[in-house]
């Protein structure tokens, strides 16, 4: 009925207020038993005594403590926690315990019997009764902006979740993708969940999804499944689903669908953008849809990486990275504030060009869409958001500002000071 507090002053017991104990009242205290501020200490109360032990020393010994004098009465050896890879040890009045972590999200507890050897007296597996998801932030299906819990309202255990800007998808440890938010963005026409609800996306065949994909403040998302074929579900303007487009196209929701151009190919993994899909085959070839496709050739594969091996890729804005076989990491796309992994401005690797000037029509397109969404018309440019175009120098095609000195150049002003002059 008492609480032992230890501080950086010493042990104190306090009453706890029940067994005729006063509460807050200090019965007893030793400044030689201290938690310094240099030292990790450990607590615990087994078998009728305190034992401390200080973590620093990597000592597997415990000072066993009177719990009334608060004098020292021995040591007790403890469990090995080095061996054990990441664990802790509580007590629970009668026995030193050791939890631990094992595989699949499971825990191991571990009962020991106090004596000057621990003896293991019984060992239980346990498993996490629930997972909780939390979330944070402004989002189109779900307004509650502060940290809070997803309540999923299915019995599946959730392993990834991926959100774009009308959708989220979540995918389940049996290969089930539910999803939530607005249902017409991923072509369902009726049917679909009320706000923040989950619902099994219907995929044709229903295969067991292996990874998906879905883009920063995008409006599609990649499925691979575990056959190696992928599926594109969302809305499609610029050739993100595979279908070959020479212009930009109206905008479409389609629900789930193979990506018909990645037919006899074994998919591995995905990645997506707002209007561009990465997809990476089991022959470790990278290929790409969509306004960033412009380093691919008419089969949409990235020649300039044929002899390497992919596994994996990740897409920025107007960025790619993609990890090798053999740990090398390339990238490439827009590098205006060193995304790419070089200094500012430089738009090659290996010595070969990149279409700046593509690539700069490819991100005009988002401006263009960001610009109309948002009204923001009073800024004729928003920081980094310029047009340009790359010739003699670069100038702004808006407001025919030059790229390296801005308003201070020394052509600044002349009438003819156009694009490219």
């Amino acid at each position: 009925y008492f609480l032992y507090l230890l501080c950086k002053d010493g042990l104190y017991k306090i009453g706890s207020g029940y067994s005729g104990t006063v509460r807050g009242h200090i019965y007893n205290s030793t400044s030689r038993i201290k938690n310094r501020t240099e030292k990790k200490s450990w607590l615990g109360y087994a078998q009728g005594y305190l034992l401390y032990r200080d973590i620093n020393n990597h000592s597997r010994t415990a000072i066993r403590i009177n719990p009334e004098s608060l004098e020292q009465d021995g040591i007790v050896t403890l469990p090995d926690c080095q061996m054990e890879g990441q664990n802790i040890l509580f007590t629970d009045g009668e026995y030193i315990n050791q939890i631990a972590a094992s595989r699949d999200d499971g825990f191991v507890v571990r009962i020991f019997a106090t004596s000057t050897e621990p003896a293991l007296q019984q060992e239980l597996q346990l498993k996490l009764a629930r997972k909780c998801l939390h979330a944070c932030g402004i989002s189109l299906f779900d307004l509650e902006k502060d940290l809070h819990i997803i309540s999923t309202g299915f019995d599946e255990e959730s392993a990834v979740l991926g959100a774009g800007r009308e959708f989220a998808l979540m995918k389940t440890a049996s290969g089930k993708i539910y999803y939530t938010g607005k249902y017409q963005s991923l072509g369902i026409k009726q049917g679909g969940p009320s706000a923040g609800k989950w619902v099994e996306l219907p995929i044709p065949k229903s295969p067991k999804i292996v990874q998906f994909s879905v883009g920063h403040d995008g409006s599609h998302a990649l499925l691979v499944a575990e056959d190696g074929s992928v599926f594109f579900t969302g809305s499609a303007s610029k050739g993100e689903d595979g279908e070959s487009t020479k212009s930009r196209r109206q905008s479409k929701q389609y629900k789930q669908k193979k990506i018909i151009k990645m037919e006899g190919k074994i998919v591995v993994y995905t990645a997506c953008n707002n209007g561009s899909s990465s997809v990476v085959s089991k022959d470790g070839e990278l290929y790409m849809f969509g306004k960033d496709a412009i380093y691919s050739d008419n089969t949409s594969l990235i020649t300039d990486l044929k002899g390497h091996f992919a596994t994996q890729v990740a897409m920025g804005k107007a960025h790619t990275c993609v990890l090798m076989k053999n740990g090398e990491v390339w990238t490439f796309g827009v590098n205006n504030k060193g995304q790419c992994g070089r200094d500012t401005g430089a738009m090659s690797h290996g010595g070969k060009g990149f279409g700046v000037e593509n690539m700069a029509t490819a991100m005009d397109e988002d401006l263009e869409e960001e610009l109309d969404e948002k009204e923001e018309k009073s800024m004729m440019c928003l920081p980094g958001m310029h047009k340009w175009k790359l010739e003699q120098c670069m100038v702004c095609t808006v407001c025919g500002d030059c790229t390296g000195y801005g308003a201070s150049c020394v052509s600044s002003g002349r009438p003819d000071r156009v694009p490219g002059g």
